[in-house]
């Protein structure tokens, strides 16, 4: 199915800019699918200053374990940096809502999503831009798979939101959490949608990777995002005494690139994470993985990884404890590729369907 469209110039307003894999791979991927759909993408590149602007940044921090840490990420940020210079359709830079709603006016569709653009502590630093308060008097506003990173939303931010949410003219989640949230608020024509990154193929990402020399030694691959995660340091501890691991806990791993991060996956034996993209890009490449649920104050996030391995019907993936037996059980068994791929099929065409319906011109 192709969505038969004159030239619309659609804008995206998503969390490209993060310095985080999985958000800038997401951008990527709803650029390229609705690129191919014909259409004319740009991502509107609201970015705000940060630490990752200038490397004197990094000193700001009053606390020296902060001061490293920024200097870390500041790394990493470069290496990232590369890829969206060459594969991200960026509009000039805007640091402030009033520099989005000057430069905005001219597309046809904003669509806001994927990743936590609804997350609400993030208005506290970026504002309500990811509502999309701007726009021309004819600009459709849609959502895609946006996400709240949370399961109980705030009344005080609902209520700031809601008006804007109301202006919508069609308004897809990504989990089911997102659904519960707006059906309260009186939202009920919804759509429950996957990720962007599952939009494309594995062939896709194969070829973000360049050439690849496959490793030399088999190994195991640990991607950590939140710290001080218990059960993630026990099956980090307990695995990596038995088998080799590459694991963003060391420095040198925790600033590569994304295309050496995708290669990394691609190469490895198995991948154990608490990251939503992290099993995500285990399933696009076809890497056996388990996966960890986050503990502690972000416990809301998991509903992104429950919402996901029900989908493809791997909960069964999915360890709350170490016990080494259950671990090294599920790195080895086989996962039906086949029917993984199927699923991903299905869940594509329900995209398709969505954009469809909301920006053909029949």
């Amino acid at each position: 199915m192709k969505i038969k469209n004159k030239k619309l110039k659609i804008g995206i307003v998503t969390f490209h800019w993060g310095t985080n894999y999985g958000g800038v791979l997401q951008s990527f991927a709803l650029q390229s699918f609705l690129k191919r759909q014909g259409f004319d993408v740009q991502i509107i590149n609201f970015a705000p200053t940060s630490y990752r602007d200038s490397f004197l940044r990094c000193f700001r921090a009053r606390k020296l374990k902060t001061v490293i840490s920024n200097i870390k990420n500041y790394s990493k940020e470069k290496n990232i940096d590369k890829f969206r210079k060459e594969y991200l359709n960026l509009t000039a830079r805007y640091s402030s809502l009033d520099e989005v709603k000057a430069n905005t006016v001219s597309f046809d569709c904003l669509i806001t999503g994927s990743d936590q653009v609804w997350n609400p502590y993030g208005i506290q630093t970026h504002g309500l831009v990811y509502f999309l308060p701007f726009g021309g008097n004819k600009t459709k506003k849609m959502s895609y798979a946006a996400s709240f990173g949370c399961v109980n939303y705030p009344k005080d931010v609902m209520k700031k939101i809601k008006p804007l949410i109301t202006k919508f003219n069609a308004i897809s989640v990504r989990e089911k959490s997102g659904l519960d949230i707006l059906n309260k608020e009186g939202f009920n024509d919804l759509k429950l949608l996957p990720d962007p990154t599952l939009l494309l193929d594995k062939v896709d990402y194969i070829n973000l990777m360049g050439p690849n020399k496959p490793a030399k030694t088999k190994y195991g691959f640990f991607y950590t995002l939140q710290p001080n995660q218990k059960t993630m340091d026990s099956i980090y501890n307990g695995v990596s005494m038995k088998i080799k691991t590459i694991s963003t806990l060391n420095i040198q791993s925790r600033t590569m690139g994304i295309e050496q991060w995708l290669r990394t996956i691609y190469n490895s034996e198995f991948v154990i994470t608490n990251s939503f993209h992290g099993v995500i890009f285990s399933l696009l490449l076809n890497k056996n993985f388990i996966v960890v649920p986050i503990e502690g104050s972000l416990v809301g996030m998991n509903d992104r990884i429950y919402t996901l391995l029900d989908r493809f019907n791997l909960r069964n993936r999915l360890i709350e404890r170490y016990d080494e037996e259950t671990i090294f059980y599920e790195i080895n068994s086989p996962i039906d590729w086949d029917s993984i791929h199927k699923a991903q099929k299905e869940l594509q065409e329900e995209a398709l369907s969505f954009f469809s319906e909301n920006l053909s011109n029949n």
